[in-house]
């Protein structure tokens, strides 16, 4: 069980990683090259932002390995209840 408790924690580790990375190398990538400014409202000025689809994509990675550590979390739940049921079961019966 502390194994995969373990992988599951590199594994968010490994995703999180990769978000802030790709946000931040298309960001540097899109304001170096002026690519792609999007607009932004802040207290009714129009300010040009670099780098939104970027954070965009970035909450996405986030949000989906956040929603695959839930399932895991209730698997691996699942999974430690039915061993205990087992064990219980074998416990009452002699």
């Amino acid at each position: 069980m502390k194994r995969k408790i373990t992988k599951l924690l590199l594994l968010n580790i490994v995703l999180f990683t990769l978000a802030i990375g790709i946000y931040a190398v298309g960001y540097e990538y899109d304001k170096a090259n002026k690519i792609h400014p999007e607009m932004y409202d802040f207290s009714h000025l129009g300010i040009t932002v670099y780098g939104k689809r970027w954070e965009r994509i970035s909450k996405s990675i986030v949000s989906v390995a956040v929603i695959v550590d839930i399932a895991v979390i209730m698997i691996l739940y699942r999974q430690n209840q039915r061993k205990n049921e087992s064990i219980f079961s074998l416990i009452e019966n002699k």
